[in-house]
This record gives C-alpha cells, sequence and structure tokens, in this order.
C-alpha cells in the first residue's frame, strides 16, 4: 500500500490535507506531510475545521494549516490523516461527493485508531501503530532512495508519537513506538520540547485553576470504578483560559489509583458535549462504548460527542 501513495503523490500536483481538529497527532502528520510533499515540488493545502493550539504553533510547516476551506475542485489528489471518519474533517459532504467518484480513486485514507472506518479509495490503516506519526515515519522511509528526514520533519513526526503515548507511558507504547521515536530523536527530534508542548500553556496559574475545579468535581462510582468529571464553558471564562488546556485533564484521569476507566465531559462552545474516555485497565475497551454513540477511538483512549446530556450537571 506505502508504494501505491508514493505513486498517487508522484502523479499529482495540487494535493489537500485534512484531519481532525485539537490533536496533537493529526497536527504533527499534517506538517511532516506538508514538508514532505513540497519537497517533492506539489502544492499543498493543509485544513483543520479550528485553529490549532498556540503550543504547536513553533511546529515546522504549522503555518499552513488553514481553518477556511478552500474549493475542493482545486485538488487532484486528498491526503485524510489520523480521522476515523469523514464527520470528524468538518468536510463530510464535500468529501464523500469526491469519494462516490470511484473511477478517479484520489482519496487516501492513514489512520491507526481501531474503529476507523475505510473510507477512501486507498486505506492505510494500522491499528498496531502508535500514532498516525508512526505510520507516516514509516511511509517516508518506504521510498526506494528516501531522502533524510529534515528536523523539522522528525520534530513533527515525534510530536504526533510522544502525544498518543501518553509520554510512552499508555497500552500505544510498543517496541516499534520507543524505536521509531529513538530514529526521529536521531534525526534532531526535541523530545523535551515535544512534551513541552503537550502540557505547557501560556496562561499557567489560569490553566491550574482550571483543573482544580474539574478535579474537585471528581467522583467515583464505586460499582463500575469509574471516575467522572466535567468543565463547562462558564468554567473557562471564569478562568480565562481557553479550551484547548482541558485536552490535558482527560489523560490525567490515566493515573488515578483503582479505577477501570475515567470519564470527562467537556461543554463545547457551540452547545454540545464533547466525551472522553480513558483507561489502563486490562480488559476495558473504551472504543466500544464510544463507537456506540457515534464516536471511536482506541481500546484505551476514546470519544464521542453528544448534542445534550441527559443527566443533570
Amino acid at each position: 500500500m506505502y508504494s501505491t501513495v508514493l505513486q498517487k503523490i508522484r502523479s499529482s500536483q495540487n494535493v489537500f490535507l485534512t484531519s481532525h481538529p485539537n490533536c496533537p497527532d493529526a497536527i504533527g502528520s499534517l506538517c511532516a506531510l506538508s514538508e514532505f510533499l513540497k519537497k517533492r515540488g506539489k502544492k499543498t493545502y493543509s485544513y483543520l475545521s479550528n485553529s490549532i493550539p498556540n503550543n504547536f504553533k513553533d511546529i515546522t510547516f504549522s503555518e499552513e494549516i488553514k481553518t477556511e476551506a478552500p474549493s475542493l475542485s482545486l485538488y487532484d489528489l486528498f491526503l485524510i490523516v489520523d480521522a476515523g471518519d469523514l464527520k470528524q474533517t468538518g468536510l463530510e459532504k464535500e468529501l464523500s461527493a469526491i469519494i462516490n467518484q470511484k473511477e478517479k480513486q484520489r482519496v487516501i485514507a492513514i489512520d491507526h485508531h481501531q474503529t476507523t472506518l475505510s473510507f477512501g479509495h486507498i486505506n492505510i490503516i494500522d491499528k498496531n501503530a502508535s500514532s498516525t506519526c508512526e505510520i507516516l515515519y514509516d511511509l517516508f522511509q518506504s521510498e526506494s532512495n528516501p531522502p533524510a528526514i529534515t528536523q523539522g520533519c522528525a520534530d513533527s513526526l515525534l510530536t504526533g508519537i510522544v502525544s498518543d503515548t501518553g509520554n510512552f507511558t499508555n497500552a500505544a507504547t510498543t517496541e516499534k513506538a520507543f524505536n521509531t521515536a529513538a530514529e526521529l530523536i536521531w534525526r534532531g527530534a526535541n523530545i523535551f520540547h515535544c512534551i513541552q508542548r503537550l502540557y505547557s500553556t501560556e496562561e499557567s496559574v489560569n490553566t491550574l485553576r482550571l483543573w482544580g475545579t474539574i478535579f474537585e468535581r471528581l467522583t467515583y462510582n464505586s460499582t463500575y470504578d469509574i471516575a467522572t468529571s466535567y468543565v463547562l464553558q462558564e468554567d473557562l471564562r471564569v478562568c480565562n483560559v481557553k479550551e484547548e488546556v482541558v485536552e490535558v485533564v482527560a489523560n490525567l484521569l490515566n493515573y488515578i489509583r483503582g479505577i477501570k476507566a475515567g470519564v470527562l465531559i467537556k461543554e463545547k462552545s457551540d452547545g454540545t458535549f464533547k466525551v472522553s474516555l480513558r483507561s489502563t485497565y486490562p480488559g476495558v475497551d473504551v472504543s466500544r462504548l464510544a463507537k456506540l454513540c457515534g464516536g471511536g477511538g482506541h481500546k484505551k483512549a476514546a470519544g464521542f460527542t453528544v448534542n445534550r446530556l441527559g443527566i443533570s450537571l
């Protein structure tokens, strides 16, 4: 499949890149792909439905990521990375119309989630990979004479691996993830900066105030061994922080001893609620619940969005 994708890239001129927003693996993937394609003389357009967090704006080619969707008729190849389905891109209708043109075979999906749908004309889905960035590293290296990966590209790819392995602590941490990370560090990626992007904020005091509010609300269900908390838009206003600083809290639920799963409910600016599910407990697959609710993800990290909650917060 790698050779097929590389052949499609060689025969294209204008490439459209997209993924789902607010995800370090997605951002790292888009930035690495932008560099890879531009070095081969391709014109690219990287799109996300939301602006990337400030913490990731120092990544090479992050300035290429736009939030305004162009006319897709301008492009002869579409790379959709780290997205379990087309809804996550915010361009479901437009991309579906292109996919329905089966004779052109122009849409390539690259992902690693357990619940990913094979919606592309060509699909590289490796559910054993730690991240989409790990898959892209393998893709880049599969060229017959691959040019050296630059420090900037290595940094982009390592950011995705560090993020999706939870700093090499969760179930996605494999021997291959370690080996790939080691190669990227050898090529110049700075692992400290990658970790710092995930956890640093411009307003650390206000961020910690918000985290305190979330943890103060933490409840424990002893019947199912589940810890749950929530955050509202009003909390963000009171603490004067952005939604992006909440993402870290969902992963911190993994460090609570004695629970089988952690649940964080986040009210979004559009009034919907994003439910993040985390677990490190053997035998627990949170992606099954996420998929039933219209979402997806991994066995140990998944989520879904609902328009309203059937509970009183």
